[in-house]
Parts: structure tokens; C-alpha cells; sequence
């Protein structure tokens, strides 16, 4: 049984050495490309498109249900459990005709919330209902980025510095794919925030980034996002995973930002 169980070991640590022996790594600098004061973005352009007319189908993909008989309800049981309550309500951002939402929100000690979809930014103080005008990923973007097709938005409250962190993707080939990072100056998520630009293929493999989640610890952020070939979903293009680390301070000062 010893034997056994230190051939596992051996094969287990062996493992763990092939992994680290795949892994690369890469250092990279970013100056920051712009500050932009959320509140005061005065032009923002953000056309949708609605298709209002169904789209016709063939015979073949018409189907014929069956009709249903309603069923008697059941009786009526009683619980012992205490009615939920209320608490705030309020309609939050404007949907942007983009499906899934990809939405994200995040809340500060203070009561400043920030809730993102793919399209657009929406920041409430829950506690003074007073609320900044709407805002598409697109106009908080311009000043760094021509190319607007910004989707999976992720924010994230940093209760270390009472601070905010704000990521959206660009781009859905190697040629165009980038990452916009933006850390608030403050804890006011309608005031001045930092924006840096992080390349969506930075191995130069031909690849883009897709589906970024992020996390912290006191000091750093982590930010990962799935490689993929270019002109194929991501069930089928994903080749690995990228993680950037970043200097959380470095950000909200808007000095340069190692990774």
C-alpha cells in the first residue's frame, strides 16, 4: 500500500511539474490612454436595431401542439415561513437589444451601485436615490476606442480601496480583439475613472479574447479571459486561458500599469 501510494505521489507531482512547465508568462507595461469623467460624457450615440417582423418558416419547422387541458389546482397548503419583504425597487438599465444581457453589478459600502449589460452603464446612490444618466459602453469607451463593438461587461467594488473596477471586451477577431480596464479615481462610480487599453492577442498567436470573469486580492487584480481562433464559437475556437495580474493602486492613481 506505501508503495502505491508514493507512486501516485510521484505521478501526481509529475503532474503538476508538466502544467508549470506549459504555463508562459509575459511582462507588459500599459500607460494609461485617457481619463473620463462618467457624468460628464455629453455625446452618446447608440443606435439599435429591432427587427419587429417574425422571420418566416418553412412548413417543416411548423409544429402543431397539442391542446392542453388546464389542471385543477391544487389545494391550497398554508406555511409557517415569513412573507418576504420588499425592500428597494427600481427599474435599472435600459435593455440594449443584445441577447444574453451579460449582465453585472456591484455595490459599495456607502450604497453607490454600478449595474452593466452589454451596452450600457447604469449607477445609483441606493441610499439618496439620486441616479447618473444612462450611459453606453460605446461613449465611455471613444476617447481610447474607434472600433465599437464592447460587450461582456464586469465590475467589481474593491472594499480594500473603496474604489471600482470596470472591464468590458472589444473586438471579435485577433486584428481587433482588446480589453478596456477602468479604475475609478474615487469612490463616486459617476466621477473620473482611468482607462487603459490591454491587447486582446498578446501572445501574437492569432488568437482574441473572449469571456473575461475578474477577481482581487488586497494588492492586485486578476483578469482572465478565454483564447480563441478566429471565425469559431466559443465551444468549438477555445484554445486556453490567459491571466493578466495587475497592480490594483497602480490603476486608481493612474500611474503605468504592470501586468
Amino acid at each position: 500500500m506505501k508503495n502505491i501510494c508514493f507512486f501516485l505521489s510521484v505521478v501526481f507531482l509529475f503532474s503538476i511539474n508538466n502544467v508549470f512547465a506549459q504555463a508562459k508568462t509575459k511582462q507588459f507595461h500599459f500607460k494609461k490612454q485617457a481619463t473620463v469623467n462618467l457624468s460628464e460624457i455629453k455625446t452618446d450615440y447608440s443606435p439599435k436595431l429591432l427587427v419587429r417582423e417574425m422571420p418566416k418558416h418553412s412548413s417543416e419547422k411548423v409544429i402543431k401542439y397539442p391542446s392542453v387541458t388546464p389542471q385543477q389546482k391544487s389545494a391550497q397548503t398554508t406555511s409557517t415561513l415569513t412573507p418576504l419583504v420588499l425592500g428597494q425597487s427600481f427599474a435599472a438599465n435600459q435593455w440594449g437589444f443584445s441577447t444574453p444581457n451579460d449582465n453585472d453589478f456591484a455595490i459599495s459600502d456607502s450604497g453607490m451601485m454600478i449595474s452593466v449589460i452589454n451596452t450600457n452603464i447604469y449607477v445609483r446612490n441606493v441610499h439618496t436615490a439620486s441616479v447618473a444618466p444612462y450611459k453606453s459602453l460605446a461613449a465611455w469607451t471613444t476617447p481610447i476606442n474607434n472600433n465599437h463593438q464592447e460587450f461582456d461587461p464586469k465590475v467589481m467594488y474593491d472594499p480594500d480601496a473603496d474604489k471600482f473596477v470596470l472591464t468590458c471586451l472589444v473586438g471579435f477577431t485577433d486584428s481587433t480583439s482588446k480589453i478596456i480596464v477602468r479604475f475609478s479615481q474615487t469612490n463616486n462610480p459617476a466621477g473620473n475613472w482611468n482607462l487603459y487599453t490591454l491587447p486582446g492577442d498578446p501572445l501574437n498567436d492569432t488568437l482574441w479574447s473572449d469571456y473575461p470573469m475578474i477577481s482581487m486580492t488586497k494588492k492586485e487584480l486578476f483578469l482572465t479571459v478565454n483564447y480563441l481562433y478566429n471565425d469559431s464559437s466559443w465551444q468549438t475556437g477555445f484554445v486556453e486561458t490567459l491571466v493578466w495580474q495587475m497592480k490594483k493602486d497602480s490603476g486608481y492613481v493612474g500611474n503605468t500599469l504592470g501586468t
